[in-house]
């Protein structure tokens, strides 16, 4: 990416320049900035005012006095991340209708901010119809206008109590929620996905069932976040394994998540015969990543059953349930996506499915 910064050595260009390198180590961005303070230059090219910023001979954007220089450096920051898709930022996907619910999933993302190397995503799908006259689709929901002024309303309650820097995004999407979210999340790769779960939309409720289609067939890390239950941040996980002892790209925001809030992790195991050196494998692989003092096995007699996991974590009060979306083999595939989907219906505290 080729970064041009014109205008001859002021404090302005100084505090832009220096501002953008910053974002982009943060971002894990290669610096390719570089200044021009040939008058002759900018003036061939039109610009109006300095400093301006062009990027990639495609991007000009240029600073007036009738806006801080702060928040034209946080602009071209912004339109720099995006063709890089934030580069290295923790990226925080939370689809949208709008809802109670997606509000639910807005707070807990909040709490989960970690501040300046985070990137929100707002994404609102625009479902299909057909008229019924002349048999054209047209766009239902929301219109623009709306869009914009619901959008507005959720920065600014992520906007809330948080004084770093961050970055909130939003997207439109046209199509089917469920084929069209997990289709965005494939190309997007965010981190994790945030969503509530039982959400309505003000003309028909679709939107649960939509929460329960991304967990189940993303790639990516989903978390669903039940009405009541994202109020406070996890001081106790229990993730589900497998008879392995085996590590998942997904575990590493659970490890990231967990380091933020100080949690203890409790691996359970569940089946009808312990599985000789398992609780040594797994303490063994998960103490590379995660302090080993907050580290414990559990085994749970009985076949993986959603209603037997649920039950023990109500029970000793954890905070999230961990589970996986297991590919071995077609038995394990089909066993994981019943146990998870069950989960997701039936929890009534945060589900993370990786």
């Amino acid at each position: 990416m080729d970064i041009r910064i014109y205008g001859r050595k002021s404090s302005n260009r100084e505090y832009l320049n220096k501002y953008l390198k910053g974002v982009l180590q943060v971002a894990g961005i290669e610096d390719r900035i570089s200044v021009v303070e040939d008058v002759e230059k900018y003036i061939s090219m039109g610009l109006t005012s300095i400093p301006s910023v062009r990027i990639d001979n495609e991007i000009t954007l240029s600073f007036t006095n009738s806006i801080p220089m702060k928040r034209f450096a946080r602009k071209v920051a912004k339109a720099i991340l995006k063709k890089h898709k934030y580069g290295t930022l923790n990226k925080i996907m939370i689809p949208t209708d709008f809802s109670s619910s997606s509000k639910e999933a807005l707070y807990y993302a909040k709490m989960l901010c970690e501040q300046n190397n985070t990137v929100f995503e707002l994404v609102h799908v625009f479902r299909p119809h057909l008229h019924e006259e002349d048999f054209k689709t047209f766009e239902s929901g929301y219109s623009s206008e709306k869009l914009d002024r619901l959008s507005s309303r959720y920065k600014k309650l992520l906007l809330d109590d948080l004084k770093s820097d961050f970055w909130i995004d939003t997207t439109q999407l046209t199509g089917f929620a469920g084929p069209s979210l997990i289709g965005h999340i494939e190309s997007s790769k965010p981190t994790v996905v945030i969503m509530g779960t039982k959400g309505e939309n003000e003309s028909k409720k679709w939107f649960g069932s939509v929460s329960l289609q991304v967990a189940l067939q993303a790639s990516r890390p989903v978390l669903l976040v039940p009405p009541g239950g994202g109020m406070d941040l996890p001081k106790r996980i229990l993730i589900s394994v497998g008879d392995e002892a085996k590590w998942d790209d997904g575990f590493e925001f659970l490890i990231r998540m967990a380091k933020r809030c100080d949690a203890e992790i409790h691996l359970a195991y569940m089946g009808n015969n312990k599985v000789p050196m398992l609780d040594y494998d797994l303490k063994k692989l998960w103490s590379r990543h995660y302090p080993k003092d907050k580290i414990s096995t559990l085994f749970l007699t009985g076949n993986e059953n959603s209603s037997q996991l649920l039950a023990f974590a109500k029970k000793h009060q954890y905070g999230l349930i961990v589970s996986q979306r297991r590919k071995d083999n077609w038995l394990h595939r089909m066993t994981s996506e019943n146990v998870n989907k069950s989960l997701a219906i039936k929890t009534v505290m945060p589900i993370l499915i990786i």
